[in-house]
């Protein structure tokens, strides 16, 4: 049975039907991330048996720089082709990381790129839209530098 407070828990923690999902910060914040942990943990269903695990974070995009790729770079890319956002995505990853051949259910092979953006590290993402942001240049299309994209790692 849920508690009345678990809709506020649920905003905080990210949570979905399979349980919740919440990080542990470093440093000064340390204290209060384990307070809202310990919170979190005290205030999940008690007739229900929870698996609960911890893993160290990667520092993978941030939210900063996927914002910058895809509401900046690709934005401007669809507005300049008409082509979607998503279809450049999948033309850039291939073109960066190569791609691979897979089949369908009918066996028509179609090719996808090897790597997804969404597992890259913060200077591997900033690489990748560097890259990018060449072959836009080499095409005529200038990209507005966004003013932090390469450091910001929240």
């Amino acid at each position: 049975m849920r508690r009345p407070d678990q809709a506020r828990v649920d905003r905080m923690a990210g949570n979905n039907s399979d349980g919740f999902d919440t990080m542990l910060n470093p440093g000064e914040y340390r204290e209060r991330s384990a307070r809202r942990l310990y919170a979190l943990l005290r205030s999940l269903d008690d007739s229900i048996r929870w698996d609960v695990s911890a893993k160290p974070k990667k520092n993978t995009r941030s939210a900063d720089q996927n914002a910058y790729l895809w509401g900046v770079v690709y934005a401007l890319l669809e507005r300049e082709t008409g082509q979607r956002k998503e279809d450049w995505h999948d033309y850039f990853l291939g073109r960066h990381f190569g791609t691979e051949v897979v089949r369908g259910l009918d066996g028509e092979e179609f090719q996808r790129p090897i790597r997804r953006s969404s597992r890259l590290k913060v200077g591997e993402f900033a690489e990748y839209i560097d890259f990018v942001i060449e072959i836009c240049a080499e095409h005529n299309i200038q990209i507005p530098l966004p003013d932090r994209y390469l450091t910001d790692a929240r």
